[in-house]
């Protein structure tokens, strides 16, 4: 399918999409949906509803907007094994469940050259662009305020299993716990990246980045203003990474485990300055590391921000 266009209202169950409610091995290209989509179910895209090892290139939705259940997205609902490129969505994407995107609610194949303007709103696994991803995202890019009544929260993806390579996020994101600028919850790795976007969960764990990071993150900057309880960090919430080469210019506020990069770190910090404003209330506060764990290390780091606290304060360490 190429050169297609839908501007109708579309509403249906499951598999809704404002042009094709299923794409199975089919290609759709330089296409485009403007009308109203709703599905009262499951994967519900602008565009497509699931796209089931398809491709779309050059996609687009505007300017109505996409709501439904789960696996929710601005262009795609339900991406499995498919490509999404050369697509841009700006809608504003709500979901009552979970997997909700910006773009895309779930995906499983590959992402490129893509970005998602519209405001998100769900309850677990939300992202401004993707809400759960096993997908290798390149040059992926959302702008939109992203707020969630649950877990696992991102400005561009909710969870996130794959590599994510020159990318970033630039809206305010807001969640209860595993929140971050960039990412909820990364495995994989993160390269070349900023989120520029305040943050806040209302639980544990939150980073102006990455809320809980297991893969390693490259070249990375934040300077958004990140706020949690309990495991709070101006790059990462809950560090089990190696982070190289990265700083953050927010201020960091939490009540316990708080940090100028990272609230909690069990991995290697190398390279890795802060300067903004670090304030905790009870235990461990740190300009760079709130809670170092025991093998756990920091390497060529560097604090130039006022830190404040309760007990265990240190300009670089909280506890080490």
């Amino acid at each position: 399918m190429s050169t297609t266009s839908a501007s109708g209202t579309v509403v249906g169950t499951n598999n809704v999409g404002g042009l094709i409610g299923q794409n199975k091995i089919g290609s759709v290209t330089n296409s485009m949906a403007t009308g109203l989509t709703t599905g009262l179910g499951d994967r519900v895209g602008g565009l497509v509803g699931w796209n089931k090892m398809g491709t779309i290139d050059n996609g687009s939705y505007t300017p109505a907007t996409i709501s439904g259940v789960n696996y929710v997205g601005g262009l795609v609902g339900y991406n499995e094994n498919g490509t999404v490129q050369n697509s841009n969505v700006a809608t504003d994407v709500t979901g009552t469940g979970s997997r909700v995107g910006g773009l895309i609610g779930f995906s499983s194949g590959t992402v490129s050259t893509v970005y998602a303007t519209g405001d998100v709103v769900g309850v677990n696994r939300i992202g401004g662009l993707i809400g759960e991803n096993y997908s290798k995202s390149t040059t992926a890019d959302a702008t939109g305020l992203v707020t969630a009544s649950g877990d696992l929260i991102g400005g561009l993806v909710g969870w996130s299993l794959s590599n994510i390579t020159d990318s970033y996020a630039t809206g305010v994101v807001q969640g209860v716990s595993v929140v971050g600028g960039l990412a909820g919850y990364s495995s994989g790795t993160v390269t070349n990246v900023y989120a520029n976007g305040n943050v806040t969960g209302t639980g544990e764990i939150a980073g102006g980045l990455i809320g809980e990071a297991h893969g390693a993150v490259n070249s990375a900057s934040t300077t958004g203003n990140v706020m949690g309880v309990a495991a709070v960090g101006g790059l990462i919430g809950d560090n089990f990474a190696i982070v190289n080469t990265a700083d953050t210019s927010g201020t960091v506020n939490g009540t316990t485990v708080v940090g100028g990069v990272a609230g909690n770190n069990s991995g290697i910090l190398e390279m890795v300055q802060s300067s903004g404003t670090v304030t905790g209330v009870d235990l461990h506060t740190g300009g760079i590391v709130g809670y170092n764990e025991a093998g756990a290390l920091v390497r060529k780091g560097g604090s130039s921000g006022n830190v404040s606290g309760g007990s265990s304060v240190g300009g670089v360490a909280g506890q080490n």
